[in-house]
């Protein structure tokens, strides 16, 4: 039973990397600018935006559900992120989980300002580390359950 417990977390992760690249650069909602619009209306100053524009959305109008799935999308989008990096790279260092989560979304941003795809944001670099943080303190408590460390992952060291 481990065997298609540990089968079926790996094919999860691949799974979910392919989602994650799907939903960063292929999204159809990415192309509406050109690559120089894009380079132009880059966020760059955190939370600015959300807390600029916060008193002026109409609640759920398409501004402000556009909020909340810009907020908690980007957090959610990154919480399964150290249990990739766990399950396929066997990284189980609470810290390099989420210094890692940091850099992947740092790479995503910057692959989106370099190719013009979607809009750089640093709003996005906070809310995905925070996922990640999230993911590895889950992942932490996972790891931590003895049931888990017996049944579905006997090999792991702590």
């Amino acid at each position: 039973m481990r065997v298609y417990v540990n089968i079926f977390l790996k094919l999860t992760s691949i799974l979910y990397t392919h989602l994650l690249a799907y939903t960063v650069f292929g999204a159809r909602r990415r192309w509406y600018y050109d690559a120089n619009e894009i380079r132009e209306i880059g966020n760059w100053m955190p939370l600015y935006v959300k807390v600029e524009n916060w008193p002026k959305w109409e609640p759920f109008s398409h501004s402000f559900n556009e909020f909340y799935l810009d907020l908690f999308g980007n957090i959610v989008l990154f919480i399964p992120f150290p249990f990739f990096l766990f399950f396929i790279f066997q990284v189980s260092s609470w810290k390099k989980l989420v210094v890692l989560s940091a850099g992947a979304s740092l790479c995503i941003e910057i692959n989106q300002y370099y190719w013009g795809i979607g809009v750089t944001d640093v709003d996005d670099l906070l809310l995905n580390t925070f996922g990640g943080l999230i993911g590895a303190g889950l992942l932490q408590t996972l790891l931590n359950n003895k049931r888990f460390q017996t049944y579905a992952y006997p090999d792991f060291r702590h």
